[in-house]
């Protein structure tokens, strides 16, 4: 016997009409049995089934049981196909999240490497500024050290300079009056009395003869213009190495000096200053003239030389200090930078892995959904490729949380590296 368990098919699409009209006669509820058979064999063959159904010689009460038998078979066959069609459909959308999952791993992938080659530029970075700063430290000593050694070079000259000036005067001075006196004595005998207004130029006798004296004389004469010509060029050398220091410090400080030069050893051009040094300027001529005449001049511009060569140091020093605290405030700012970058990532990287933790709780209920409908043996295939499907993505799964230490490791070794670099 059939069993009465079977829902009834009244209410199914395509009976309700047929069954309906039993209520009236028997010939007409055999002919809805006969319409319920043709209708039952055309179902049976648009699902697949060429089977005929003949239920001649059956009661009608048993050929009803069957039609209804068979009507619920081909409804649970249609709710079958409808099931696997949808698993079908959720088969295809967790290959397409699959397939998302790998290209975000790809692109994970590829931002760390970025993240990596920025890291080696940064750090090459901050290697060079290192090397950079060590340099202008190093200039900054050397140039420190040049100064001090040419204010100690100029400090001692210009000594050098006022003793030497000081001692020739003296000693022109003196040769002066020990040769006034001595041309005195000479010519005591001869009634004649005269001072000598300029006492390089010779006096020349019309007597033929020379007596001891006048040789004495034009001996001493001799001496006293080869004193001259030592102290004159002693005087030019200490002018032309005043001058030159001079314009040393006006080149460091960026003064601009003149195209041409002078020779402060050239008698005539010292002595002509004002009439032949056309090309040169007015403050490079106080050089040539008398010690007596630009002693004052010249005192002054070298002191107020001396003062911005002096404010050119203390501005080297403060740039060098402004450059110092400009590259610790560039260290500060990238360590900021980096420590900016590297919370966004990890905030980024912990929303990721709590999406991909939701994507695997709801494959596991899909998982455990499958499992309690799947209760036709019909399914079977279907079944096997879906714990194939769940096990590639376990499998996914661990290679995915491998990646993820793998990742982790990899940042706690460059934030260790960093850490000792820094």
């Amino acid at each position: 016997m059939i069993s009465s368990n079977v829902p009834s098919p009244l209410k199914m699409e395509g009976l309700e009409e047929l069954l309906t009209k039993d209520k009236e006669n028997n010939l007409k509820s055999d002919l809805n049995i006969k319409d319920s058979l043709k209708y039952l064999n055309h179902q049976l063959s648009i699902q697949g089934f060429p089977s005929y159904l003949n239920l001649k010689g059956l009661k009608k009460e048993d050929a009803t049981h069957v039609i209804e038998c068979i009507f619920a078979l081909i409804q649970q066959h249609q709710k079958d196909n409808d099931i696997k069609q949808e698993m079908m459909n959720e088969l295809r959308q967790l290959a397409l999240d699959n397939d998302t999952l790998n290209s975000n791993m790809d692109k994970l992938k590829q931002k760390y490497e970025h993240s990596q080659h920025e890291l080696k530029t940064l750090n090459n970075r901050i290697i060079g500024l290192n090397n950079d700063n060590k340099e202008i430290k190093k200039n900054n000593y050397t140039l420190k050290e040049k100064i001090k050694h040419f204010q100690n070079t100029l400090q001692s000259l210009k000594n050098q300079y006022t003793h030497e000036i000081r001692k020739k005067e003296i000693e022109i001075q003196k040769l002066k009056e020990k040769l006034q006196k001595r041309f005195n004595e000479s010519m005591s005998n001869s009634n004649i009395r005269y001072h000598v207004s300029n006492p390089l130029s010779k006096i020349v006798m019309t007597n033929d003869k020379k007596s001891s004296n006048e040789d004495m004389f034009s001996i001493l004469i001799s001496n006293y213009e080869n004193s001259e010509k030592e102290l004159h060029n002693e005087n030019c050398l200490l002018r032309q190495t005043l001058y030159d220091i001079y314009k040393e410090i006006e080149l460091i400080l960026g003064v601009e000096e003149g195209e041409n030069e002078f020779d402060p050893n050239n008698v005539d051009e010292v002595t002509n200053i004002l009439v032949e040094n056309e090309y040169m300027k007015p403050e490079d001529a106080q050089f040539k003239l008398p010690l007596s005449i630009s002693r004052e001049y010249l005192g002054q511009r070298i002191n107020d030389l001396l003062e911005q060569f002096k404010e050119y140091i203390f501005s080297i020093q403060e740039e060098t200090n402004d450059q110092q605290d400009n590259t610790v405030n560039n260290d500060n700012k990238l360590e900021t930078n980096m420590q900016i970058d590297e919370y966004y990532n990890n905030s980024k990287s912990g929303n990721f892995i709590k999406e991909q933790e939701k994507k695997l709780v709801f494959e596991e209920l899909q998982d455990e959904y499958l499992k309690i409908k799947k209760q036709k043996n019909q399914l079977e295939s279907e079944k096997h490729k879906f714990t194939e499907a769940a096990a590639q993505i376990e499998k996914e799964k661990t290679l995915l949380s491998k990646e993820k230490e793998s990742i982790e490791n990899e940042r706690r070794k460059l934030e260790e590296e960093k850490s000792d670099y820094i």
